[in-house]
């Protein structure tokens, strides 16, 4: 049984690799001291992730049952290295216990970046003399990301829960723990326009909290709450849930992360992707694609999929900004025919049915006002809305301000007249203040 606010089983994780620690025969016992001191010390300061503690535990008890030596005891000079002849042996299949052939470069970097730490908490100076290499952050490009016709066809032979699901991320690229976390109680539709806050309980949003606009997925997501098994009777129910009892799971469960990548898994079959392109990871790597290719700005982009303000992750998109500079280039001087990923992913309006397949760069639906792209003034909008909002309580004119950054948002064809109305209040305010 998934839960709500820790769809991965994160914490369960953690606790399984401390208690895997402990009870190992292959761990010096001054080794497993010192790795219960740093792992109580990262657990006290409260800036580290049940997932990122469980890698380390996890990486570290592996490191110590294929050392020869216990860590504590490791030596480098000019002359030979502990260290180097242990990440040798990883990459060669030499250790005792390895398999044939060595394990794999990313399995490596791991158990360096966590040996690096754990020989820093030990006062190992020369482990600064060692250069251990940043996670592998390659670049991402179109072929991590689904086509157009690839996210019509997985969301068209879906289920309501399902299709709401891929909608949701494809419109909003949340991480999987987002949408496993997502409670129904948070999520806000009215007509067309909708929602929802992230769930400030939830583990592994690396920070992420806030609104989030649906846009285009507002009206999958409005049916499938419709359909809800569970909610409103249970007003902690989470968005997407088990639609069954099964071994293991009741009906009205969350989700969880096996189960949503289960549901793709099934939906990719049916829509004849191929499996090496069913992960979880590429409807992220797709929004994210959308929203680039939308125009929408990196602080926008930053904000919608929860990375902070300093963040290098965008960075990794750099090729798909370039290809896009690039297309509408040869659009411009009428080199290169509009690409797949230009087009609405819809033949016909989500809402109402209104075809749409032959506007260009519409943002909103013509008959409903559906959100239909990442539309830079709408995200601008809901960012300063989410600051306003971070003030807790403020002052009546800025409460006003959050109400009035709602509406627009809310409804985008209000905004004239709201504009009018702040004009004539503020001249209001500027006679009164002449005691004109």
């Amino acid at each position: 049984m998934a839960e709500a606010t820790d769809p991965s089983g994160s914490v369960k994780k953690k606790n399984r690799a401390e208690k895997n620690l402990r009870e190992s025969d292959g761990v010096d016992e001054r080794d497993r001291k010192a790795i219960l001191a740093l792992y109580g010390m990262r657990e006290a300061s409260g800036d580290f992730e049940p997932s990122t503690q469980a890698n380390l535990l996890t990486n570290l008890r592996r490191a110590c049952e294929l050392a020869e030596k216990p860590v504590v005891d490791w030596e480098h000079s000019e002359y030979g290295s502990d260290h180097t002849d242990f990440v040798l042996g990883l990459q060669n299949g030499t250790l005792d216990g390895a398999p044939a052939g060595g394990y794999s470069e990313s399995y490596v970097g791991n158990i360096k970046r966590c040996l690096s730490i754990y020989l820093n908490h030990l006062g190992k100076e020369w482990n600064e003399d060692i250069r251990v290499g940043q996670p592998s952050d390659g670049k991402i490009t179109e072929a991590d990301c689904f086509t157009a016709s690839e996210t019509s066809r997985l969301i068209g032979v879906s289920n309501t829960r399902d299709s709401a699901m891929w909608a949701m991320w494809l419109a909003t690229g949340q991480r999987r723990s987002a949408m496993g976390s997502v409670l129904c109680k948070d999520v806000k539709i009215e007509g067309n326009s909708g929602g929802f806050h992230l769930n400030p309980e939830a583990i592994g949003l690396k920070g992420a909290e806030g609104y989030r606009p649906l846009l285009w997925a507002t009206p999958y997501v409005a049916r499938w709450i419709n359909e809800h098994p569970t909610w409103p009777e249970d007003p902690e129910a989470a968005l997407f849930v088990c639609q069954r009892s099964g071994n293991g799971y009741d009906l009205g469960d969350a989700l969880g992360v096996s189960g949503i990548t289960k549901a793709l898994k099934r939906a990719g079959d049916r829509a004849g992707i191929d499996k090496h392109k069913q992960k979880t990871h590429r409807l992220r790597h797709t929004a994210i694609r959308r929203m680039i290719r939308d125009g929408l700005s990196d602080q926008w982009i930053k904000y919608m999929v929860g990375w902070g303000e300093d963040s290098p992750q965008l960075a990794r998109y750099g090729s798909l900004s370039d290809e896009s500079k690039a297309r509408d280039i040869e659009l411009h001087y009428g080199i290169e025919e509009e690409a797949d990923e230009e087009k609405h992913l819809f033949e016909n309006c989500p809402a109402c049915d209104t075809p749409i397949s032959d506007l260009t760069g519409a943002s909103f639906c013509p008959s409903c006002g559906l959100a239909l792209k990442h539309d830079s003034d709408q995200m601008e909008r809901v960012a300063e809305s989410r600051l306003w909002d971070s003030r807790g309580e403020g002052s009546p004119s800025e409460d006003k301000g959050v109400n009035v950054a709602k509406e627009v948002l809310e409804n985008p064809g209000a905004k004239e007249a709201v504009l009018s109305e702040l004009k004539d209040e503020l001249m209001a305010d500027v006679k009164e203040e002449l005691d004109l």
